[in-house]
């Protein structure tokens, strides 16, 4: 069998964990399950393998030999763990590994009133994705293929989650930690237009552990690739992440386009570089290496305008990258919620508008959408908009120029983040 230890792959004994990355398989709903073959094994947390805690925090080696961390919990009569608020328990970064190809996964649980249970989802065990709110006894996708899984309460009333048990499947086969979740290789491009599509293992990104990406290279103008989600789900599931990718501009200094596609047809807008909208984020990795993230909010919004909210539901199975010569690495959907380290985005056309009419600023984040308000420097000359369904909404009082900071709250653990633009009402 094959175990992913730090950032290598070592063989080992048939008694230690296996690895594997899985495919791409196709369903359309939120929750629903993806048709399968039945994992080659499986996991479960209970409480015959429950932790032992001291002072809400320790880790538990299972018998697989992966190690799990424990925070802000406590022990559980006949079940797995206590979580607190702000409490979790996932698969630890400081373990020699974690499991891959996990599929299928279920957790038991009760909560209060109020209380939040999310499956979060991370690569290396360090930078974490926000997934799903699970539901007690309902099997879920959403961890699939992932090697690290971590498990958040949330619960404004500071009532506990008692876990009685998690079980998930897992595979025998894995290559790392990036290339499990990447949708940048030959066996994920669904198509392409006039650009030659290899498979590059000397050119890889620097960041993560990455072993192999994608090479392509222009034969003619007009070229694209189309690369497989590694979820197939309707358009809305995707709503709060953010496509990022690396990608090795030595050859190309034109950044690329980026749209979702449904085999043929077209879903939301094409989205391209404008140096002063910052729903396109290009960082410098090295002088050859560009990191790209682009919110999907700015893609397909959700609220079209101040009196309506889109329900647009159209099932995605590709982004279509609109690009010459290049290198591109670690193509994934993340969902880190928007903070002060993964700040909003503001992809506005203009900034004025007719006093007594409305202005939608249209602002892009990540993870689930809990709260924006507007503050203002200048009193009088707009407010925010509160009859509107999505609340991103100004309506002009009178003429002058003021400037608006948005402050959003999202995610899971209700992260905040804000950001200004200067609007003229005339």
């Amino acid at each position: 069998m094959t175990l992913v230890k730090g950032k290598k792959l070592i063989a080992i004994g048939a008694t230690m964990l296996p690895l594997v990355a899985v495919g791409t398989l196709f369903f359309t709903a939120n929750n629903a399950i993806r048709p399968s073959k039945a994992s080659a094994f499986t996991m479960s947390l209970n409480a015959t393998n429950a932790p032992t805690l001291n002072n809400g925090e320790g880790t538990m080696v299972d018998e697989k030999n992966v190690t799990w961390e424990y925070h802000n919990a406590s022990a559980l009569n006949n079940g797995h763990v206590t979580l607190n608020h702000q409490g979790y328990f996932g698969v630890s970064s400081s373990g020699d590994w974690g499991y891959t190809a996990i599929s299928e996964l279920t957790v038991n649980f009760t909560s209060g009133t109020d209380g939040e249970l999310w499956l979060l989802t991370s690569i290396d065990g360090v930078d974490w994705n926000e997934q799903i709110m699970l539901e007690s006894g309902e099997t879920t996708d959403w961890a699939n293929d992932w090697r690290y899984i971590r498990f958040y309460c949330w619960d404004d009333n500071n009532d506990p989650i008692n876990v009685s048990s998690v079980s998930f499947g897992y595979e025998c086969t894995g290559i790392s930690g990036s290339d499990d979740m990447d949708s940048a290789c030959v066996d994920k491009v669904l198509g392409s237009s006039n650009l030659t599509v290899t498979t590059e293992t000397s050119i890889v990104s620097p960041r993560g552990n990455s072993t192999q990406a994608l090479s392509l290279v222009r034969t003619a103008n007009s070229s694209y690739v189309d690369l497989a989600l590694h979820d197939t789900r309707e358009i809305y599931n995707y709503h709060t992440k953010v496509i990022e990718f690396d990608f090795y501009h030595k050859n190309n200094q034109n950044k690329p386009s980026i749209q979702f596609f449904n085999g043929s047809k077209s879903v939301g807008t094409s989205v391209g570089f404008v140096s002063s909208k910052s729903n396109y984020k290009v960082t410098d990795i090295n002088s050859d290496w560009w990191h790209i993230e682009i919110h999907v909010t700015s893609i397909v919004a959700r609220n079209v305008d101040h009196s309506d909210t889109n329900t647009k539901n159209d099932p995605v199975d590709r982004i279509r990258v609109t690009t010459g010569n290049c290198v591109i690495d670690n193509f994934r959907l993340s969902s880190r919620p928007s903070d002060t380290n993964n700040p909003l985005g503001i992809y506005n056309n203009g900034t004025s508008f007719t006093h007594g009419g409305y202005y939608w600023m249209k602002v892009s984040w990540a993870g689930t959408l809990h709260s924006c308000t507007f503050s203002f420097d200048v009193p009088g000359i707009a407010e925010q908009d509160m009859n509107a369904n999505m609340p991103f909404y100004l309506h002009g009082l009178q003429a002058g120029t003021v400037v608006v900071t948005a402050t959003v709250v999202s995610g899971y653990n209700r992260s905040v983040a804000t950001i200004s633009n200067t609007i003229t009402v005339s």
